[in-house]
């Protein structure tokens, strides 16, 4: 997941030095006439900056609908059975439906934008549509979220790598959090971040998405056991289902939570210029435009990511009731945990898990870095030296305050209702009607829906901040 763009896997991962020709025929094109003074950078969670050579030949509808998906996929869906606890079966399972309702319409409203603007990265399209400033509003609120997803990552792999040293060292004793993210920092995380290049850490894509698959198998399982022991009438397995909850923070800290676990707008009009410039011309189309076939990738993503959630969700909501863990890792790591999951599982899962965070903080840092470097020293090469510097200054903060912290729901909360709730929700809406005229009208969202759209946003910035702060 993790932040804003080309998440972290196979499909969207580029190299930035690519000297290929498709850079000349990018600096030509009209999509890439606007330079940033930041780069942009994909933003879902593990991300990899995208420079205007990185639209290459094109993709297909299911490759985009791929990457959407994994682009989404990530650290949210750890948190997802705990919303299911919060706020109740009913409401989640109603939220996992209307939100994505509403999100395919905001990605909508930025491919429409990005076709009105002429531009293919998100800064790009707030710069045609507000000015420089906005643009580099834009930039700054994609970099801030990949920073937050970067503590993220690190507060995931420190809450499981204290149990996962103790089994694979031997240890008799658990280690803490802090030393352990003290350790991983200084031995992988600045030498990892300080690459020149993202190549050598690509694998890493696959294996989050194998990875995040044999988590939900294990949810899974560890639910059907659960449920299967309260139908058997075994001792101790009775649960009471919280159906519904009656506190209204509940539903306001499920808000940005989802937001976040679905979130894959920032790399919507980079997907979306990939798409367009793919596909045989001559050939007759089935879609009347490539919003339209643009719209079903992101249905299609939408539907699978949907369905992953509710059943990891109400199963691991099943599994282990009100005590449901934040990151459910932890709860899988408990004594219910080891009861419904081979402890050998447990331990690979956790093991494997740990690595893939480790793996994937260079990936988020890598865009910082770069975005950082420009900023300071434009138009110079980036130096060994800087590059040390930058991994130091990004990922230290980063490691203490993950070790600061100790509930991945306070992250993501945070993140889903500020950044989240401004790519998700706000940007798209004020895009569209700042280019409205630039729109086609047969295509143009009403006013009443983005004013809609606007609101719901706002709520979730303010409320749902206010509510993920409540009990911090």
């Amino acid at each position: 997941m993790l932040l804003s763009g080309a998440d972290k896997r196979i499909a969207l991962l580029v190299e930035e030095e690519d000297s290929s020709p498709t850079s000349e025929r990018a600096s030509s094109d009209p999509l890439f006439s606007t330079p940033n003074c930041l780069p942009e950078m994909a933003s879902a969670e593990r991300l990899v900056p995208l420079t205007r050579a990185s639209v290459s030949k094109g993709t297909a509808l299911r490759v985009t609908a791929f990457n959407a998906m994994c682009t989404a996929l990530g650290a949210g869906m750890l948190a997802i059975p705990h919303t299911v606890a919060d706020v109740g079966v009913a409401p989640a399972a109603a939220l996992f439906v209307l939100l994505p309702l509403v999100l395919e319409r905001t990605s909508r409203f930025t491919t429409l934008c990005a076709d009105a603007s002429d531009r293919a990265l998100l800064a790009d399209i707030a710069e045609a549509a507000g000015g420089p400033w906005a643009g580099l509003l834009c930039a700054c609120v994609v970099t801030a979220y990949n920073l937050g997803t970067t503590v993220g990552y690190i507060l995931i792999a420190g809450q499981l790598l204290p149990e996962t040293l103790m089994w694979v060292l031997g240890l008799h004793h658990l280690p803490g959090k802090a030393p352990c993210i003290a350790l991983v920092w200084a031995i992988a995380l600045v030498p990892l971040s300080s690459l020149p290049s993202t190549s050598h850490l690509k694998f890493a894509s696959m294996a989050a998405i194998v990875l995040e698959a044999f988590v939900v198998a294990a949810i899974v399982y560890a639910g059907v056991v659960a449920l299967t022991s309260a139908a058997g009438g075994s001792t101790g397995t009775h649960m009471s289902v919280n159906w519904a909850s009656t506190d209204a923070w509940a539903y306001l800290r499920a808000l940005p939570t989802c937001t976040f676990a679905f979130l894959f707008h920032a790399n919507v009009p980079f997907m979306y210029a990939e798409l367009r410039r793919g596909g045989d011309e001559a050939r007759q189309s089935k879609y009347e435009s490539k919003v339209d076939k643009f719209a079903t990738a992101i249905r299609a993503a939408l539907g699978i990511i949907s369905t992953l959630y509710l059943t990891a969700g109400i199963l691991g909501y099943a599994a282990f009731g009100e005590s449901t863990s934040t990151n459910i890792m932890q709860s899988l790591s408990t004594a219910r945990g080891h009861t419904l999951v081979p402890d050998l599982v447990v331990q690979c899962i956790q093991a494997a898990m740990c690595l893939v965070m480790i793996l994937s903080v260079p990936m988020t840092v890598y865009g910082v870095r770069i975005g950082m470097h420009a900023a300071l020293f434009t138009g110079q090469a980036e130096t060994p030296l800087r590059r040390w510097l930058g991994a130091l200054l990004i990922t230290a903060p980063a490691a203490a305050a993950a070790s600061a912290l100790d509930n991945l729901g306070t992250v993501i909360g945070v993140l889903g209702a500020t950044a989240g709730a401004f790519l998700a929700f706000l940007s798209p809406c004020a895009f569209m009607l700042l280019l409205a005229s630039s729109v086609p009208a047969a295509n143009r969202p009403s006013r009443l829906e983005c004013g809609a759209i606007l609101l719901l946003g706002v709520v979730v910035m303010v409320c749902g901040t206010a509510a993920t702060l409540q009990d911090v």
